[in-house]
């Protein structure tokens, strides 16, 4: 069964709550198990968005492209950019002793979502106005990613209830993994599709 609108509403106002480091809004994500699982309907909700991100990074190479191998290897990035960070952390929430907040992280892990995606896409916006190319495009980049990193450490040091050090940690691994997908989908698109890099 879907999400109703008042979840959806409840989840967006939680996921903003945090952003503006207020942890009482975790309170207003839905936690529980059945919680959980169902915050992995946002990846089906926010597919537009994430297609329209990668109509915007490859459209200059998008007729040199193979259209099968690009739906295929984009659709597996999204799918494992959903799942393997929460996998990853259930792993280690044991040996971390986190167990029981597992939940709630995949929660506020997935309602967090679409404010990055918002960030990504006003990052995209602003860099189309000229005078915020070049190098001007590379300190907004900068800037967006600090603010989507500190939004993403606060999120995961709430849900899990862990210090500052180890959710600095888990924000990092979350980033490598994101940047090896991103380099490694790219790629092999690149190569299926006959397109220099």
């Amino acid at each position: 069964m879907w999400m109703r609108p008042n979840e959806i509403a409840a989840g967006l106002t939680g996921a903003w709550g945090l952003f503006l480091r207020d942890a009482q809004a975790l309170t207003l994500i839905d936690c529980s198990p059945r919680g959980a699982a169902r915050s992995f309907q946002l990846a089906v909700f926010l597919l537009p968005v994430y297609v329209f991100l990668l109509a915007l990074v490859w459209t200059p190479v998008w007729t040199n492209l193979d259209l099968s191998i690009l739906v295929l290897v984009e659709g597996l990035t999204w799918v494992i950019g959903w799942t393997a960070m929460p996998m990853i952390v259930y792993w280690l929430s044991g040996p971390m002793n986190v167990r029981d907040n597992w939940f709630a992280f995949v929660s506020a892990y997935n309602w967090s979502a679409p404010i990055q995606m918002a960030i990504a896409l006003i990052v995209i916006l602003i860099t189309t106005i000229p005078m915020f190319q070049g190098a001007m495009a590379f300190v907004v980049f900068l800037v967006a990613t600090v603010i989507r990193l500190s939004y993403l450490m606060y999120v995961i040091k709430v849900a899990l209830d862990v210090r500052t050090g180890p959710a600095i940690g888990l924000t990092a691994l979350d980033f490598v993994l994101a940047l090896i997908l991103e380099t490694q989908s790219n790629a092999v698109i690149r190569i299926g599709s006959g397109v220099a890099f």
